[in-house]
């Protein structure tokens, strides 16, 4: 009994650590994991409009990671980061090694031969290479009827377990993942309002759960 809740302080401890490990910036402010970015910036260059926000990856400690962008909304975004570009609705950087203390251009874009009067909303993802697992994540959000930059932050995120589920509570989507007490992570999505995930199909264990910016854990009999 001893041994399993050392290993699970242990995998506490090396997720929070992750999670300050690679941070985001927008203009030189943290954006905060599990929040939203809204924006309604956008660029005319040549004969497209473009959305590019301003937005850094900073490690404070060197890994090797890659970066995932999903748009949420359907269009095709273009992700630059790490070296190559790739564009879909769903990219995924090369792998490379974010040094401690350097700052990557995010160069995550967007364009439209007109202007653009739609919502584009884009999660973006750093995973740890080495792992598999979430350090950070954040949402970006086009708005052209937006005022402004804002940061909207998750709040009111509830978590109670029973009759073999994870249920959770949200105001706004939000990351939810779970990992065992190894530290591997047994799953990972983003959640809205009100929902829950099933447990009956894990192994017997102490699992550990992060929902937008809460953590804690749970036991599967």
């Amino acid at each position: 009994m001893k041994k399993i809740y050392a290993l699970l302080a242990c995998a506490a401890v090396a997720l929070g650590t992750q999670a300050q490990n690679v941070k985001f910036f927008y203009q030189g402010h943290e954006i905060e994991n599990g929040t939203t970015l809204v924006y309604s910036d956008q660029e005319e260059q040549g004969f497209d409009y473009v959305l590019a926000p301003a937005v850094t990856v900073v490690a404070t400690a060197s890994q090797q990671i890659k970066v995932v962008a999903d748009c949420t909304t359907g269009q095709s975004i273009q992700l630059c980061i790490g070296g190559g570009c790739q564009s879909g609705t769903s990219v995924t950087s090369a792998s490379f090694r974010a040094n401690a203390g350097q700052s990557y251009d995010l160069e995550y874009e967007y364009f439209s031969p007109v202007e653009i009067t739609e919502i584009v909303s884009t999660d973006i993802t750093v995973i740890d290479d080495l792992f598999g697992s979430t350090i950070n994540k954040i949402t970006l959000k086009f708005d052209p009827d937006a005022a402004g930059v804002k940061v909207t932050a998750v709040s009111a995120e509830n978590v109670t377990v029973g009759n073999g589920a994870l249920n959770y509570s949200v105001e706004a989507p939000t990351t939810l993942a779970l990992y065992n007490t190894a530290g591997q992570e047994v799953y990972n999505a983003t959640v809205r309002e009100q929902g829950s995930v099933s447990t009956a199909s894990y192994a017997p264990g102490i699992y550990i759960y992060r929902l937008g910016s809460k953590t804690g854990k749970f036991v599967v009999k």
